[in-house]
């Protein structure tokens, strides 16, 4: 089987910086996430596939915060499992890939899609053995729930605003039609008589 190890740091380290203890020293060195993947990928016998990184080898890599939505490689990996250039997905740990249960989901949901399986290594879910599917099944289960419960807090939250006068959307306006309709038939632009009367020229 083919994997993609996808590896993902907030910050390089410094050098001579003094360590902050394991759970930050792998957000900051991309080594200690691969290295574990490697040798799981190798004991299942699979063989990493992607972009040959120069500095960490076959890999997807970014360098950037969990909620940066424009990690170039985090999306070529997205549209390489569409392509089906690999079979599994391996991340160190959940929060190096997403940056939410709902974010998860619906990249879960977009490797399913594509009939591609994925490892989260520290968390011990694989999907490509039946334990690891029913993790999944139970952490799909538990990103609904919470995307029901914000969609209900939401309406919940407007039918409160209405009920207290809050009006949405774009307030009504009184258009002058036929003062505008004289003054461009004598030749002014719409955009001045628009401007002329008060009134925005998209309305």
């Amino acid at each position: 089987m083919r994997v993609a190890l996808y590896a993902r740091v907030s910050t390089a380290k410094r050098k001579g910086e003094p360590d902050a203890g394991a759970e930050r020293d792998y957000q900051q060195n991309p080594a200690l996430q691969l290295e574990p993947m490697r040798k799981y990928a190798e004991a299942h016998g699979w063989t990493p596939v992607g972009p040959n990184d120069p500095e960490h080898g076959v890999c997807y890599f970014d360098r950037a915060s969990g909620a940066d939505t424009t990690r170039p490689q985090f999306k070529q990996l997205l549209q390489d499992a569409a392509r089906r250039r690999f079979d599994v997905v391996m991340v160190w740990k959940f929060d190096r890939m997403s940056r939410g249960a709902l974010h998860l989901l619906q990249v879960l949901e977009a490797l399913n899609a594509s009939k591609v399986e994925f490892v989260s290594l520290t968390e011990h879910v694989d999907t490509t053995t039946p334990i690891g599917r029913a993790t999944f099944a139970i952490i799909a289960a538990l990103a609904q729930f919470e995307r029901e419960t914000i969609q209900e807090r939401i309406k919940a939250g407007l039918t409160v605003a209405r009920s207290r006068g809050v009006k949405f959307g774009r307030p009504k306006v009184k258009v002058p039609v036929l003062l505008l309709e004289q003054d461009m038939a004598g030749g002014m632009s719409l955009r001045d008589a628009a401007r002329k009367h008060g009134v925005n020229r998209e309305t």
